[in-house]
């Protein structure tokens, strides 16, 4: 599923979001809340990826991580295709649960500056990249709910700690909009990390909080 702004102008790079959904999901429930079209006010090209079945469930949807599996060719493909469609310009990656999960993955494997790589991802209560990334650091703002039931808050921390490591970042941190966000000081390379630790207690603190969308698109908009 693909969301093109009415005021694309073919002439001038866009920007290019890729929206991951969550295990059973869909491209069009991912689509129904994520809220980056809003958020962007569209400024951005919006990609809603549809995964396959990970099990024999065919309602079983999901994401491969690995470097040589299936979604990551599947990224590249897509990434490919649309630059050969559209004028793109830098690249983001944001998802849900599983769909966070595999931004981190496509960071990981794809991160850099250069045409189908990925600038900065916001992954929304995921977790990952697990091992050494080949690609370069990115930019990345990691958001996760304290009373995540789901999939536990180590998770996030655990990106948002591979993240800062791999960007430089010092240990200390300064508040930013949109609460109850975070940005680390000292970030090398122009990148920013940012943590945003939440507690929502909707769907078992594993909902889509309020603010995601508008802490993704700031980020993006930071690195151009």
């Amino acid at each position: 599923m693909l969301s093109v702004p009415a005021g694309y102008d073919p002439a001038r790079p866009t920007p290019l979001i890729f929206a991951w959904h969550g295990r059973t999901g869909t491209a069009a429930g991912a689509r129904s809340y994520f809220g980056i079209e809003t958020a962007s006010g569209g400024a951005a090209i919006v990609a809603y990826p549809q995964g396959l079945p990970v099990t024999a469930d065919p309602n079983d949807t999901g994401w491969e991580l690995t470097a040589s599996g299936r979604d990551l060719a599947f990224y590249d493909a897509l990434s490919a295709e649309l630059r050969a469609t559209y004028c793109v310009g830098s690249a983001y990656s944001m998802g849900h649960s599983f769909g966070g999960y595999m931004s981190n993955a496509v960071a990981c494997f794809r991160g850099g500056t250069d045409p189908g790589e990925i600038r900065a991802i916001a992954p929304v209560a995921g977790g990952g990249p697990f091992g050494a990334c080949p690609g370069e650091p990115v930019s990345a703002t990691v958001i996760h709910g304290s009373n995540d039931t789901v999939v536990p808050i180590a998770q996030g921390e655990g990106s948002r700690d591979h993240w800062r490591a791999a960007a430089g970042c010092a240990a200390t941190s300064t508040p930013i909009a949109p609460a109850p966000c975070v940005a680390y000081d000292g970030c090398a390379g122009g990148r920013t990390v940012r943590w945003c630790q939440h507690a929502d207690t909707q769907f078992s603190g594993h909902g889509w909080p309020s603010f995601a969308a508008s802490a993704a698109w700031a980020l993006f908009q930071a690195t151009p």
